[in-house]
């Protein structure tokens, strides 16, 4: 694959982004989204993970062969990348407003959620090259204290056998002339010098062995501890990092997503789209195809059949998810509408589906709790007017 080469994405590519069941998922589909028109094959590789990169070239030859991708130049006609800090807030603004799918905040979005998890990856691959010299160094020690095991074993052998000769040797003493009384004497206090000598190396081994065993488990728990601190700034780090961005508050202080944790949060938004939307102007309309649901971060909409207004939806609830929750054929049963200036996090299940399992989880909770909130009041207005009518 030329590393020069430059690639864009075709309306079918497009299309396939967008898609609830496309053709691709998973790593295809990032890789997909970095293509912009702009970046090189040699640049899109140095932006994704090890992981991917090694089936860099496989990714491309399938959405070359799909034809969700093409080449439109070489890196030699083409200016330089340009990578942006912080986005200003006039670009937040327009990104805002802006009807397009894939815009360029989008792009630097993803290629944070991209670094992070280069990060986690090389960390991850530190820590395993850590771990693996630990268990090195401890097989050695284990194989000398194993040795010196099967040494002791053997001296311990030996000096049984040399005991067992000396009291054969005394029993052979007993009841002998006076003249053998020196020897067997001298004999039994040889015996219990090399009793005391063998009591006092079993006692040696067995206090080296306590030793050995504490210095390890010491080591052990050392590489757990600084494996721990890593972690947890690794998490601060994460955490710090993802409160600059400019709807971090907004969206941390949602009921809907009060179970998420703030690296749940940063995936999320590198996926969802921000929109505003003035009152009165229609954001789902009755009858129409579409499985786009919305959480609200500011304002007030009404949710209208036909005409009438059945509900007030407030910051924090979710709406549209029902096409996307029902599995059938995606259709609006209702129409919203505006009535206040709002701000809304607009998702697309596309991505939600090849979100992490923990995410899919938590967006199923909140999805159940919201659920269960809109019945106990539906059963609530339903008594109500039961018991009007009786009346």
């Amino acid at each position: 694959m030329p590393e020069s080469k430059i690639y864009a994405r075709t309306e079918a590519g497009d299309a396939e982004l967008i898609r609830a069941n496309g053709k691709i998922a998973g790593d295809e589909k990032r890789v997909l989204l970095l293509v912009d028109g702009v970046a090189s094959f040699d640049a899109i590789s140095k932006k994704i993970p090890l992981s991917v990169r090694q089936h860099i070239g496989e990714i491309f030859k399938h959405l070359l062969r799909d034809r969700f991708i093409s080449v439109v130049g070489t890196i030699e006609v083409i200016l330089p990348i340009r990578h942006p800090g912080r986005i200003p807030a006039e670009k937040v603004k327009e990104a805002m407003v802006s009807s397009q799918k894939f815009n360029k905040d989008m792009l630097v979005l993803a290629e944070i959620e991209i670094e992070r998890r280069m990060e986690l990856e090389q960390d991850l691959a530190e820590t395993q090259a850590r771990l693996d010299r630990t268990g090195a160094q401890l097989n050695y020690v284990m194989s000398k204290y194993e040795a010196l095991k099967e040494q002791v074993l053997l001296y311990k052998q030996g000096m049984e056998a040399r005991i067992t000769a000396q009291q054969a040797q005394l029993a052979a003493l007993s009841g002998k002339t006076q003249s053998s009384l020196a020897e067997k004497e001298q004999l039994e206090h040889a015996l219990k010098a090399m009793r005391n000598d063998f009591q006092h190396m079993q006692d040696t081994i067995e206090q080296k062995s306590a030793q050995l065993d504490e210095t390890v488990q010491v080591r052990v728990l050392q590489e757990q501890q600084a494996e721990l601190e890593r972690r947890k700034q690794s998490k601060e780090n994460a955490d710090e990092m993802f409160q600059t961005h400019p709807h971090y508050h907004q969206i941390r202080g949602l009921d809907f997503f009060k179970k998420f944790r703030n690296s749940d949060l940063a995936q999320l938004l590198s996926w969802a789209e921000w929109r505003e939307v003035k009152a009165g102007q229609i954001v789902v309309e009755e009858g129409h195809s579409d499985i786009t649901f919305y959480v609200i971060v500011t304002g007030k909409l009404g949710l209208l059949k036909g005409k009438r207004v059945i509900q007030i939806l407030q910051p924090g609830e979710p709406f549209g998810e029902l096409a996307y929750l029902s599995g059938d054929a995606p259709t609006r049963s209702a129409t919203v509408v505006a009535r206040t200036d709002c701000e809304l996090l607009q998702l697309n299940p596309a991505y939600l589906d090849d979100a992490e399992l923990m995410i899919r989880v938590l967006f199923a909770e909140a999805f159940m709790r919201v659920q269960a909130k809109r019945l106990r009041a539906t059963v609530a207005m339903v008594g109500n007017l039961l018991v009007e009518g009786a009346n």
